[in-house]
């Protein structure tokens, strides 16, 4: 996987998934570099582990999403580590887009991919 980081994203509303809301909360507001958009994609819930479906969402390498957490919500942070991330170096998660807003410009997967639209 190409890992260089193509963008920046702010998050602007709760984010889905099956984490407690008070930590989802603490991402609001939280400024993060991003690897790239995707139309829909496969993912599973950090808690359950239970697959799950998306819509929209942006891709983020865990590891700079908690560091970027860690600047604002610290306790957040223990948190996630405590449940286990970051997964690896390269792991990744799912930003719902309804949950977003673009600071600088992401390309989406099928550019990356050199896929016509």
């Amino acid at each position: 996987m190409d890992t260089e980081l193509r963008g920046r994203i702010r998050i602007t509303a709760v984010p889905d998934g099956d984490a407690p809301l008070k930590i989802k909360e603490q991402w609001i507001g939280v400024d993060m570099r991003c690897l790239w958009y995707r139309q829909s994609s496969f993912g599973k819930h950090v808690v359950s582990k239970k697959p799950a479906q998306t819509g929209p969402v942006y891709v983020v390498l865990q590891k700079d999403a908690l560091d970027a957490l860690t600047q604002v919500a610290p306790e957040a942070t223990k948190w996630w580590n405590n449940a286990g991330y970051p997964e690896s170096d390269m792991g990744i998660w799912l930003f719902n887009a309804e949950s977003v807003t673009v600071l600088e410009a992401v390309p989406s997967w099928s550019e990356l991919a050199g896929e016509v639209n």
